[in-house]
């Protein structure tokens, strides 16, 4: 049989448990949503990351095409300006 200072104790450690847990589970449920917040902005950071490399790399591939001295340069020019205007 249990003393009652045991229960006492038993009941004192139930209760302590049930506080820290009432207690720290929205914080914990706000720590996930942070870290779910972050590998988002890297999982996007490292698609715009691509993506600039793939057009960095079209760009140097169609420089390797073109004569410098010809007149399709100064078209592939003007078609560079563009886009960097429009962003």
């Amino acid at each position: 049989m249990l003393s009652s200072r045991r229960i006492v104790g038993i009941t004192a450690l139930v209760g302590i448990l049930v506080v820290g847990v009432t207690y720290s589970a929205p914080d914990m449920f706000t720590a996930l949503i942070d870290m779910q917040r972050a590998l988002g902005d890297e999982q996007s950071a490292a698609l715009l990351l691509k993506q600039y490399v793939a057009n960095e790399q079209s760009r140097l591939q169609d420089l390797q095409r073109y004569d410098f001295q010809s007149s399709s340069f100064e078209n592939l020019c003007s078609s560079y300006d563009e886009r960097n205007v429009k962003g």
